[in-house]
């Protein structure tokens, strides 16, 4: 049985998959189509690291019922609802423990921004309002303080850009 998640990878405009399960982007018209999915090394991680919040709460019980007297079914109880807790949690927080994939930054790819500072090669720019470190694109290349520019691509936190025509 697979299972997938609500993650979109980006996908060319040949070869595209099936259109049911394909989905359009909001800016662009770029299209997108799911591509994550659980994999054993995330179930096995998932539940690796639940199992320390377990004896915790396991040795904590141990010694509310070593001071307080009160029946053994309540512990009982008590872990079977924590280990409910952990499986029930899984389907909504999987995402957190797939390490080997990042979502691409590609939210401000296409959106248009104005230099604030001259990009020799590097500098700021204001894209919606915010203020972004920026970089051309082509090297050599001097945009000047007032341009407008289109982004291109991210890199970490600096925004690859190129002058708007």
């Amino acid at each position: 049985m697979e299972y997938t998640s609500m993650w979109y990878a980006f996908v060319t405009e040949t070869g595209l998959p099936a259109a049911s399960d394909c989905k359009k982007g909001k800016r662009s018209g770029r299209l997108f189509v799911n591509t994550r999915e659980w994999t054993a090394k995330i179930v096995v991680r998932y539940f690796l690291i639940q199992v320390v919040s377990f004896i915790v709460f396991v040795l904590v019980l141990f010694l509310i019922h070593h001071w307080v007297v009160y029946p053994f079914w309540v512990d009982a109880v008590l872990v079977i609802a924590w280990v409910v807790k952990d499986v029930a949690l899984f389907p909504l927080t999987w995402k957190a423990y797939d390490w080997e994939h990042t979502i691409p930054n590609t939210g401000l790819v296409g959106f248009i921004g104005d230099t604030r500072e001259r990009l020799d090669p590097e500098g700021y720019i204001m894209v919606r309002g915010e203020l972004w470190k920026a970089r051309s694109m082509r090297d050599g290349d001097v945009i000047e303080k007032g341009t407008s520019v289109i982004v291109r691509d991210v890199a970490g936190l600096t925004l690859l850009v190129e002058r708007h025509v």
